[in-house]
């Protein structure tokens, strides 16, 4: 009886032992063949905090260490607000296709409320209420990873610098709220602050890099990491990670594994390819793309045969583009689409979104400004950053808005459209614009042909 025991408990761990390895060679083969995103961002030169020595070489270290492991790497340097939050939206989209999303930033971090923020090169910030409106909040960053549903999303924070505006000697970034389903790694633990560092890198990103090349994985990586740092520094500074998601991921795939790898090959003919691939990116990200010479529709990274092909991008509410492309080898191509003029009489075709008609007959003019938007989310989204902001604080936050985030040709202008009457607008953005008291916004978004309207209404006569 005892003998039978033992044999069944041998092959039992056996067969466990062995679908264990297979398991594991499966995942890694899926590894091997997955694509890898990242984007980098280092921040060293800053307009009103403190200039930093090591996040721009920490950051260009990371690029280089993620290349070598397989990563189309998206590069940013003393990045500003507006090309900051542009790529990350870039990345997310990139992100959609699967695979691995990786996001590392190194500058300052600020934590505000039990909320963080990464600071851009241009943020202009002298009193801690302004930190939400000139920097790019973290849990934003995260929510646009996790939308995408890549395999697994990754979040590295070099920036636990000292909060400017705390009163308190601490400092440091807030633990995520949102971190399920994502591994995020900071420098240091929570409310805790890292330093700079005195050599060429900053003590975190200097070890990390070192463990990305040993074939362990994930959390070994980062354990290793934490160790080195922790003796690096005589225990104070001390790595924390949040690993929150289901699954492994190596860095470096371990060399010695059950996946049967390609054979080298070679070709020294001169034939040329049979197709070439064409990928357009719009901006606004939905305009559609047409090639009018050709009965297939167009999709993204399109194989084509080489030949000349006649491209148009359009979008309701914007100036349509053609134009045309000679394709000889693979092509990725940006192409920006201008809003149409808005202050023309009739320009506006509204669907009911304001029907408010208090004080419409008691002035003949106003003085609005406006942003732009094509998502009602992202309207209504700066409709609450400005909830509790009155008088100048009020005007200068919404030009300031403005200028990030329209679409529309007044966007250098903070949204400012000057004095206009009745008639000169369309009927909803006129009711809109006459019914709010001056020194306030309208407190909906205003929807019209072109995308969707916040305003602001300085001043009526």
């Amino acid at each position: 009886m005892h003998y039978l025991l033992h044999v069944s408990l041998f092959f039992l761990l056996f067969f466990n032992s062995l679908y264990a390895n297979n398991d594991r060679s499966l995942q890694l083969k899926q590894m091997q063949n997955e694509s890898r995103h990242a984007l980098v961002v280092g921040n060293s030169s800053y307009k009103s905090l403190s200039t930093l020595k090591n996040p721009v070489h920490d950051a260009r270290a990371m690029r280089d260490a993620l290349i070598e492991r397989g990563f189309d790497v998206q590069y940013l340097e003393n990045a500003t607000y507006r090309n900051f939050e542009k790529q990350i939206k870039k990345f997310a989209m990139r992100l959609k296709n699967g695979g691995v999303g990786l996001f590392y930033y190194a500058g300052h971090g600020i934590e505000v409320d039990g909320k963080n923020y990464l600071v851009a090169t241009d943020s202009d910030i002298s009193e801690e209420d302004e930190v939400k409106y000139e920097t790019v909040a973290l849990n934003w960053i995260i929510d646009k990873m996790k939308h995408a549903h890549p395999r697994v999303n990754i979040l590295i924070l070099d920036a636990c610098r000292n909060n400017p505006f705390s009163r308190s000697a601490g400092g440091g970034l807030a633990a995520p709220p949102n971190a399920r389903g994502m591994f995020i790694a900071y420098a240091t633990e929570a409310g805790k602050v890292a330093a700079d560092g005195s050599g060429k890198h900053g003590v975190f990103t200097k070890y990390l890099i070192q463990n990305l090349n040993r074939p362990i994985d994930i959390n070994a990586v980062f354990n290793q990491t934490q160790r080195d740092v922790l003796r690096a520094t005589n225990q104070k500074q001390f790595p924390v990670m949040y690993d929150k998601f289901i699954g492994s991921f190596f860095f470096t795939l371990p060399a010695k594994t059950n996946i049967s790898k390609r054979k080298s090959s070679y070709s020294f003919t001169s034939q040329k390819p049979k197709s070439y691939t064409l990928t357009i990116n719009p901006t606004p990200y939905d305009a559609k793309v047409q090639i009018t010479n050709i009965k297939p529709r167009y999709y993204k990274a399109m194989p084509l045969q080489p030949g000349s092909y006649t491209i148009k991008v359009s979008k309701q509410g914007y100036i349509t583009k053609t134009g045309k492309i000679d394709l000889y080898e693979d092509l990725d191509i940006d192409i920006v689409l201008e809003r149409k003029a808005l202050h023309v009489n009739n320009s506006f075709v509204s669907t009911p979104s304001y029907t408010s008609t208090k004080n419409y007959e008691t002035y003949t003019e106003v003085h609005g400004y406006h942003i732009l938007l094509h998502n009602i989310n992202e309207a209504k989204e700066l409709i609450s950053k400005m909830e509790g902001l009155h008088g100048e604080k009020l005007k200068q936050v919404f030009m300031e808005l403005a200028r990030r985030y329209s679409e529309g040709p007044t966007a250098s202008r903070g949204g400012d459209l000057g004095f206009y009457k009745k008639g000169q607008m369309v009927l909803e953005f006129e009711k809109a614009s006459f019914s709010a008291k001056a020194g306030t916004i309208v407190k909906v978004p205003i929807k019209t042909m072109f995308g969707y309207h916040v305003i602001y209404i300085e001043e009526k006569r």
